[in-house]
């Protein structure tokens, strides 16, 4: 969860209001992220979920989008209508 804490940090979040949000206990945040526990694949689709960021970004896998999931969905959404438009040319 190599990029937990700073997104948790990012949106404001306590790990207890995280823990809230997510559904999972305090003591799991903070294992997660200290890298002492592994969430599951489901937790970590709620944790990406909750800090608008992808399963790969939560991980450290990925940081090629995160200016796209730091994005309001109505720019997201012109993105992607853009995007689609380059595709049809």
């Amino acid at each position: 969860m190599g990029n937990l804490k700073g997104l948790r940090l990012k949106k404001g979040y306590s790990q207890v209001k995280l823990q809230h949000l997510v559904g999972v206990s305090t003591s799991s945040i903070e294992a997660y992220e200290q890298k002492v526990r592994i969430p599951s694949l489901p937790i970590a689709y709620r944790l990406s979920e909750v800090l608008g960021c992808s399963i790969d970004y939560l991980v450290g896998k990925s940081n090629e989008l995160e200016e796209f999931y730091s994005l309001s969905q109505s720019d997201k959404n012109k993105v992607i209508e853009l995007i689609k438009n380059l595709a049809t040319k």
